[in-house]
């Protein structure tokens, strides 16, 4: 069986991460390379393949669907960026608890801080 990892997951909880240490944006190119990373980690952990569904467009109607929480900025490339007055709770509540134990485990074990150079 096959688990989907849906690039809104991957980037809230990057954000949710690098917002501890006073960071609110990761660039489109560090976020596939952190999913790339937890895809690898889950496969490894569960012993069934994980698959990364990575557009950009899907992150255009991410931000668009919760636009209480990302904007996207352009400079050298495009970035998702937390919003200034964002609520980390309520993201935490929206994208992180609700999370299956399985998922929760390699976010834990897989640090956007190792993977993307920042």
């Amino acid at each position: 069986m096959r688990t989907f990892i849906g690039v809104e997951c991957i980037a809230a909880n990057a954000l949710i991460e690098l917002y501890e240490d006073g960071i609110q944006e990761i660039s489109f190119s560090q976020l596939a390379d952190f999913g790339l990373s937890v895809v690898e980690q889950y496969n490894r952990e569960n012993h069934t393949e994980a698959v990364l569904i990575f557009n950009p467009e899907d992150i255009h109607g991410m931000v668009i669907n919760y636009s209480d929480y990302f904007d996207i900025k352009e400079k050298d490339q495009k970035y998702i960026c937390l919003k200034d007055n964002v609520d980390i709770r309520k993201l935490k509540e929206q994208f992180r608890w609700t999370l299956s134990y399985a998922m929760l485990k390699v976010f834990n074990r897989v640090s956007v801080k190792s993977v993307v150079s920042l």
